[in-house]
């Protein structure tokens, strides 16, 4: 809310493209001399714009974008695909975030937790927009979804997701996969040579856009057989 005590800005108060969450500062308003320039646009605010900053368009004549990627006008209290649901792991065995997620996709790193749900058989976070996607570190517990045929971290959109780590070698457990996508992140690293394990792999093998290296792996020719 200290942002708003900058009164001296004049033009480029640019805050887009991140992840901010929960309605806009109403403090904000207090930069009522910034005159081109001031963009909170794809994030994940909610909530009502402030009158307070709304009056700011008034005076800013170029580049004024708030509403676009965001959820304005949507209660703050509604918005579930911030967090990671509760789930049942002795119940759910199929789950896919683009049901889920009202705005079609997840956000944010995913919880260890979802090593519990070993009865799972589809498990998505696929990213459906370009303002959303997963993040940070993918868990070695997804290894622990042992049942599952179709895993899909992906997003619709090259490197939309920002997920950053290596492949956990634990990837290799999913030995029942036919689907496995990652597309569209920004994994690094070579390719575990466990992977090679899921000979039942048939419907798909998507991890293009990433930042892979290395070599690629000889007992990827398992694959499928």
């Amino acid at each position: 809310t200290q942002l708003g005590k900058a009164t001296r800005m004049r033009k480029n108060f640019n805050l887009a493209s991140n992840s901010f969450t929960s309605s806009i500062p109403t403090q904000l308003g207090g930069l009522s001399k910034v005159t081109s320039g001031f963009s909170l646009a794809s994030n994940k605010l909610c909530s009502d714009v402030p009158t307070e900053v709304q009056a700011l368009s008034n005076s800013v004549v170029s580049s004024w974008a708030i509403t676009t990627g965001n959820a304005i006008g949507t209660g703050c209290s509604s918005l579930d695909y911030l967090v990671f649901p509760t789930l049942d792991p002795s119940t759910v065995t199929s789950f896919d975030y683009g049901v889920w997620g009202p705005y079609y996709g997840y956000t944010g790193t995913i919880p260890s937790q979802v090593g519990t749900l070993t009865g799972v058989t589809l498990f998505s976070l696929a990213d459906l927009s370009m303002f959303y996607g997963i993040s940070g570190q993918l868990p070695s517990e997804l290894g622990l979804m042992s049942q599952a045929t179709s895993l899909n971290l992906g997003s619709a959109y090259p490197y939309a997701s920002t997920a950053s780590s290596s492949i956990p070698s634990q990837f290799g457990q999913l030995t029942k996969l036919t689907y496995a996508s990652l597309y569209g992140n920004k994994l690094s690293s070579s390719i575990p040579t466990e992977l090679g394990n899921q000979i039942k792999m048939s419907s798909g093998f998507w991890f293009s856009y990433n930042l892979l290296s290395s070599t690629i792996p000889t007992q990827l020719g398992k694959l499928g057989k």
